[in-house]
């Protein structure tokens, strides 16, 4: 299906506030949503880990399996360097973000089987391009399990609500996101530190 929404435990991943995907698919909330509860709401509080990869009985030097904790589904295969960024921090990155601006998040869910996910939230600041002609501004969030894809972000005006919309808004599958993002974090040792930065950010007072 070209929507690519994840299906997992009986359920669709993804949920949205407001206009009804074109899919028809999801959990629908009201009001205003932290990042937190709109993960809850899609079903992504799940959280993924490595393991050992093995060919022929024989373990593979320097490379492991990207396993989804919950359905114990293998999401990718990464250098023994990689260290997965779980749903929950991404979300803490993008509440540090732009819920100080007064946005919320309008979408999150995920693709595939999990291995690529989402969070979309609507910036307070719609305007005309002219009369009628409406821009309604996001920042988007993507993050990959699948050992190809870091932790990106940028500004778009595209409601990301399949993969379609992802592609569209930059996020592809055979796109580097790092040359698409406004913000890129890899998946390594340091990834905590970076997304710790960016909540110590999101809390510093003004300057004034």
């Amino acid at each position: 299906m070209a929507h690519e929404i994840s299906h997992a435990s009986g359920r669709d991943e993804i949920a949205y506030a407001g206009e009804t995907p074109w899919h028809g698919l999801g959990v629908k909330v009201e009001g205003l949503q932290t990042a937190a509860a709109m993960l809850t709401a899609a079903g992504l509080d799940w959280t993924v880990g490595t393991f050992p990869l093995f060919c022929n009985s024989r373990e593979v030097e320097g490379f492991k399996a990207i396993v989804r904790g919950d359905t114990l589904t293998v999401l990718g295969v990464a250098s023994d360097r990689y260290v997965p960024i779980q749903n929950r921090q991404a979300g803490d990155m993008v509440d540090a973000l732009v819920t100080e601006g007064g946005a919320h998040v309008e979408v999150a869910g995920a693709l595939g089987q999990g291995e690529r996910c989402w969070m979309l939230a609507h910036i307070p600041a719609d305007f005309e391009v002219t009369k009628g002609d409406a821009v309604r501004p996001y920042f988007l969030l993507a993050w990959g399990h699948d050992g190809k894809h870091g932790l990106a972000g940028k500004l778009t005006p595209i409601r990301v609500v399949c993969n379609n919309t992802l592609t569209a808004a930059g996020f592809g599958k055979g796109v580097r996101w790092s040359e698409s993002a406004d913000v890129y974090i890899r998946h390594t040792g340091d990834a905590k530190v970076h997304i710790a930065e960016a909540h110590s950010a999101g809390d510093r007072p003004e300057a004034s």
